[in-house]
């Protein structure tokens, strides 16, 4: 069985888990387009470019982006891979 799912309401899922669990929501000023991000726990973090293109397009450029995320996520080390697939959305 398939659960009807309203995309439309998929920004508002973070606030409602943080919620739930008795935490704050962050709401951050950069995309970090779900399922692209890893991160080892202890402030590394990785992603493909597709973050960096998706911020550029916004207006965020890539060292505003990675100051961003190190402030806002706790990172020390970011790594950005070049896109390596021909087709695909870079996971």
């Amino acid at each position: 069985m398939f659960l009807n799912y309203d995309v439309t309401n998929d920004d508002a899922a973070p606030t409602a888990i943080a919620a739930a669990l008795g935490h704050d929501a962050l709401p951050l000023p950069i995309v970090l387009t779900g399922g692209n991000l890893m991160t080892d726990g202890r402030g590394s973090a990785l992603s493909t470019c597709i973050l960096t293109n998706e911020n550029r397009v916004n207006g965020i450029d890539d060292d505003e982006f990675r100051e961003i995320a190190d402030e806002l996520l706790g990172l020390s080390r970011y790594d950005v891979l070049p896109n390596f697939e021909d087709e695909g959305i870079q996971h």
